[in-house]
């Protein structure tokens, strides 16, 4: 369901409609007129098919293409379908370079809701590296990617799986995270190192 749901995403952000047999490369002013939420979750579903598709080319893989779910990317194709979502990728950094994001990069404090403990997160220390809008969250002995648009943070937490997301607001000093399927909210709060 939540696969259906990220590839109908990408549909909206692109701007094509359910009669369109293809969709045509998205543009950086597609993206700049998409959600902060939905950009964010966009590059990490581009940069997911990148992998799988460099795996199909390799032979390894064979894959449904995000765009036309009938048709299978595999060692055949994936080359064309590759540059497709490379420049898709380039739309997305565009849009989020233009559009702007926080620094965020530091030491927080956590605190967390009781749900965030069953998707392993915990309460204290950790640790926000950033490099342009994409940002490491070390928490406990855990590592989650996240991309950063205007005030928005959206976290991957691959461990766990690679389909989910924790959406949060950035304010000045804290980060909010939540993840409502597990009923887990996580606070970070800005500390300086000791």
């Amino acid at each position: 369901m939540k696969r259906v749901f990220l590839v109908l995403l990408i549909a909206v952000i692109a701007g094509c409609t359910a009669a369109r047999q293809s969709i045509g490369p998205v543009k950086s002013q597609d993206a700049m007129s998409a959600s902060p939420r939905h950009l964010a979750l966009s590059c990490f579903i581009v940069d997911y098919n990148l992998l799988m598709s460099n795996l199909a080319e390799k032979g390894s893989a064979v894959m449904p293409d995000i765009d036309e779910p009938s048709r299978q990317i595999n060692a055949t194709n994936a080359k064309e379908y590759t540059s497709r979502l490379e420049k898709r990728k380039n739309a997305y950094d565009e849009a989020i370079i233009r559009r702007g994001f926080r620094n965020i990069s530091g030491y927080y404090s956590a605190i967390i809701s009781s749900g965030c403990k069953n998707i392993f997160f915990k309460e204290g220390d950790s640790t926000l590296e950033q490099i342009g809008y994409t940002i490491n969250l070390e928490n406990g002995r855990m590592k989650h990617r996240g991309v950063v648009v205007e005030n928005v943070i959206v976290l991957e937490h691959f461990a766990l799986n690679p389909e989910v997301y924790l959406v949060g607001e950035i304010t000045d000093g804290k980060i909010t995270l939540r993840y409502p399927q597990a009923n887990c909210e996580i606070n970070l709060n800005k500390i300086e190192k000791k």
